[in-house]
């Protein structure tokens, strides 16, 4: 399914990605968002997410990353631990 709010970055284009947060466990402060490449799984280290915000950023490469959360405006940090992932997979990472 794709998201009017959702655009991959194109090759070559400035323009970061942007992703849905669809899976959320705010007491581990982890997050699953879906990409056109699957989910992305990261552990948030400052700002603030919530389902459904839309986020602007990288999302293909593990390691640590700073998004745009669209939905407040405000810097989100964190540090991506997955890519790819299944649905699934992302509920198991993010939940454990």
């Amino acid at each position: 399914m794709v998201h009017a709010t959702r655009r991959p970055a194109a090759l070559g284009s400035s323009s970061p990605a942007r992703a849905d947060v669809r899976i959320l466990n705010p007491e581990e402060r982890r997050v699953a968002l879906i990409t056109d490449w699957g989910y992305t799984v990261a552990s948030i280290l400052s700002g603030e997410l919530r389902l459904h915000d839309v986020v602007e950023g990288a999302f293909e490469t593990a390691g640590r990353a700073h998004w745009t959360n669209l939905s407040t405006g405000q810097p989100v940090s964190v540090t991506v631990t997955h890519v790819q992932a299944t649905m699934l997979g992302a509920e198991r990472l993010v939940r454990r």
